[in-house]
């Protein structure tokens, strides 16, 4: 009997109805699946777009990671924290670093940002800032004493242009004779970089040899800045010296800690409300397949007379419902990758057509809709949305298995 059960769930499939008020609801369960699971893939992978397209910037300005040292850099070859990164397989390229948050002023301006000094010749391994300048030339900041390369949101927000002398007051006292007085000193803007992110409003960058003199003795960390073979695995990379008490490792993930946490908690709400079509689906699957089981009472009561057992019955409108399901599952996966891979294109297409920019760069950080589509994605839409048709069949499939044959062929006699 249970080889019957795909031809009589077949049967029921694509048999004609004797109410179309049915067969309307059986479509639009149908649809909202369809739109449902393309809704779901697109949206996940418009939210991977920007993740990866955010992903990308950050890392044009910043280290794969950081590993602070109570001792302060260690420039000798010997080292134990030299020896023990250097003898890390996972380790691309590694240059000393300070990092400390100052105050910058220009005129009746002032701004708190994080400065960061480095060693231009050494840290030109580890990050290649030099496409991210925009105003000035990046040689300038590697030859220029006392020169700084800030952020074009910093440097808006200040007023600097090229060639303006910034003042940056560190986070150490003078004693003088007059007084006691913050440590400052002048720095001639040599390079502007925009990256199109928050870290243009976050980052200045000075020459190690010019700042060591001015950070040492502060609240300044001393560290090394790391390229790594795998910079979304740093903890895995590090494992060694992340369980050192004297070291302190930071990935690269860590300084943006809040934004990916609100990225990842907007995805997981999207994605719940989302689900939230899906079972709507399932709702009009339930009631297409109650009137299935309505109109086939005879027909079940036959099925039953003939040796079928509930378990039978149960199987056939299960295997209606997860047939019915699978295939708006399946175009709604067609439909959903076909959208994502080719978003970008259809947005370009749409904006030529009616004259207008869906994203204007002078307002938005991107120019275009990224996407990207992840099989992971994929799998996991189909495999929930498959597991809800599945749920939505067992109430119809065991009211229909409930039937007694006598009192419906007697109902329908």
């Amino acid at each position: 009997m249970n080889a019957v059960l795909p031809f009589i769930a077949k049967r029921y499939l694509r048999g004609q109805r004797r109410h179309r008020f049915g067969g309307l609801v059986g479509l639009f369960s149908f649809f909202a699946l369809l739109i449902g699971v393309a809704s779901l893939i697109l949206v996940l992978s418009i939210m991977n777009g920007f993740n990866t397209e955010l992903t990308g910037r950050f890392l044009q300005v910043l280290p794969h990671a950081t590993v602070f040292t109570e001792q302060g850099v260690d420039a000798d070859e010997d080292g134990d924290v030299t020896r023990l990164l250097r003898e890390n397989s996972e380790v691309i390229a590694l240059s000393p670093t300070m990092e400390d948050f100052v105050l910058l002023t220009y005129g009746d301006r002032q701004l708190a940002i994080g400065l960061t000094a480095i060693d231009p010749v050494l840290d030109a391994a580890i990050v290649d800032m030099e496409p991210t300048v925009v105003l000035g030339d990046w040689q300038d900041f590697v030859d220029q004493e006392y020169g700084i390369a800030i952020g074009m949101q910093a440097a808006n927000s200040l007023g600097l242009d090229i060639g303006d002398t910034v003042r940056v007051n560190f986070a150490r006292i003078r004693v003088l004779p007059t007084g006691l007085y913050p440590l400052s000193r002048g720095f001639v803007v040599s390079s502007i970089f925009a990256t199109n992110s928050q870290v243009d409003s976050e980052l200045a960058l000075v020459r190690l040899e010019d700042a060591e003199p001015l950070l040492r003795n502060s609240s300044a960390e001393s560290g090394w800045r790391l390229k790594l073979e795998r910079p979304l695995s740093v903890e895995s990379s590090l494992t060694e010296i992340a369980q050192n008490d004297q070291y302190r490792v930071v990935p690269w993930q860590s300084r943006l800690h809040g934004l990916y946490e609100a990225m990842k908690m907007e995805k997981l709400v999207v994605g719940a409300m989302l689900v939230l079509v899906v079972l709507v689906a399932s709702f009009s699957l339930v009631a297409s397949l109650v009137m299935t089981v309505a109109e086939k009472r005879t027909d079940i009561a036959v099925l039953k007379t003939m040796g079928a057992d509930s378990a039978t019955i149960v199987g056939i409108f299960v295997y209606q419902a997860l047939a019915f399901g699978f295939i708006g599952i399946i175009f709604g996966a067609l439909l959903g990758t076909t959208l994502a891979l080719n978003f970008s294109e259809l947005i370009r297409f749409f904006e030529s057509l009616f004259g207008f920019r869906v994203f204007d760069p002078n307002v938005f950080y991107v120019s275009q809709l990224p996407t990207d589509w992840r099989l992971s994605d994929l799998l996991i839409v189909c495999g929930i949305s498959g597991c809800i048709a599945l749920l939505a069949s067992i109430v119809p499939a065991i009211q229909a298995a409930r039937i007694a044959p006598a009192e419906a062929i007697h109902y329908n006699g």
